[in-house]
């Protein structure tokens, strides 16, 4: 018995089932349930993504565009989600670089100051 499903039909049930892809090393990943229990701290994990995963961000066009350690950009992008911040119109994922849409430039750069200043409190 064979079946036949588009990629955005698996997508779309991965992402209902909160399966990520998740990097073993520099070139292995696997899929898995990530621990999401109502103590998970989302900004905290977020946070360390940014000391030690995220290489580059930049504003353009009311995008935050941030480009991380290859295997990382859908972990981010999945704490990010979790956290349901109204500012974000939309956010898209590769493999090291993770695109998040917002409303204007001046959105942007205070939703990059939420995200990843640990100073300000989501």
């Amino acid at each position: 018995f064979n079946e036949y499903m588009s990629l955005s039909t698996i997508t779309n049930d991965l992402k209902a089932l909160h399966i990520t892809k998740v990097p073993l090393d520099s070139s292995t990943y696997v899929f898995q349930v990530p621990e999401n229990t109502p103590t998970t701290d989302h900004s905290a994990i977020i946070y360390t993504l940014y000391q030690y995963d995220i290489q580059k961000i930049v504003i353009s066009n009311h995008c935050l565009m941030i480009h991380t350690s290859p295997g990382f950009a859908q972990k981010l992008n999945y704490h990010i989600d979790a956290l349901e911040l109204p500012e974000i119109l939309g956010s898209v994922s590769g493999n090291d670089f993770t695109l998040l849409m917002t409303s204007s430039n001046q959105c942007a750069q205070q939703l990059q100051l939420k995200l990843f200043d640990p100073h300000h409190n989501l």
